[in-house]
């Protein structure tokens, strides 16, 4: 979802969007191991302009990272962190290489036992 998006999807009665830290246009060549991801930075100012572009403020921002993906959770802790501040909502944590690999506490950095 564009940032530019979020207030012609809040006119049309969605109660959420969801922003992903990927090239536009999009790639799939996660099934090759590659990722073509965005600098934390601009995700997070994403994050921020649909924050600032929603009037209604229970719209709600899920910020999606396939960061564990690309590398670690010592990647995605961060970046979470970062769209958090900028405004989003929910973090995804997109497709974790193990299905054994521990949630975190972002507001901590913790992880679950």
């Amino acid at each position: 979802m564009h940032p530019d998006h979020s207030v012609m999807s809040e006119a049309a009665g969605f109660a959420a969007i969801e922003i992903e830290d990927q090239l536009v246009p999009k790639r799939a060549h996660h099934h090759a191991g590659i990722e073509h991801m965005i600098p934390a930075e601009l995700m997070a100012a994403k994050v921020k302009g649909s924050r600032g572009g929603a009037r209604n403020p229970d719209f709600l921002i899920v910020a999606r990272t396939n960061a564990i993906r690309a590398s670690n959770m010592d990647d995605a802790v961060p970046a979470g962190r970062g769209v958090s501040r900028a405004g989003a909502d929910l973090l995804l944590l997109s497709m974790a290489h193990k299905p054994e690999q521990p949630a975190h506490d972002l507001r901590s950095g913790s992880a679950d036992p």
